[in-house]
């Protein structure tokens, strides 16, 4: 009779990564980053243009924070605000890509995070230019 039980258990890495909160924390801020580029983007081509320079202001900063991730999005200059609630032609500029992204935000950030958390992504990965959709190839 032998003295103990000797298991080995197959794919142990794999369960120990699954589990790992760091991992999922880093594909978390990189899935929030690559939907706030693409609202930037549809933002940015929504901005009216009279010099350029409210198109031009616009940034999207790396997400802060690791336990609950943030990113913040926007334009820079001092009358984005007043042209982005009262411009005759092109108001809500900003505001209507966000309200077209809530619509299967869930989803796709849930898409996003598993897809990056097998890829080992995170948001120094993901392109400074906004995806089009997301089709798990981003």
């Amino acid at each position: 009779m032998a003295d103990g039980i000797d298991l080995k258990v197959k794919g142990l890495e794999k369960i120990k990564e699954r589990m790992n909160p760091q991992a999922y924390r880093k594909a978390l801020a990189g899935a929030l980053y690559a939907e706030a580029l693409a609202v930037d983007a549809k933002a940015t081509e929504n901005a009216p243009v009279d010099t350029g320079r409210l198109r031009q202001s616009h940034y999207v900063k790396p997400p802060e924070g690791t336990d609950d991730p943030a990113v913040r999005l926007g334009f820079g200059v001092t009358y984005a605000l007043p042209v982005h609630e009262n411009h005759p032609d092109k108001a809500q500029f900003l505001q209507r890509p966000v309200d077209e992204a809530r619509m299967g935000f869930s989803q796709r950030l849930a898409r996003r995070v598993s897809d990056y958390r097998k890829r080992k992504l995170g948001p120094d990965d993901i392109p400074k230019t906004a995806p089009e959709g997301y089709d798990g190839d981003a």
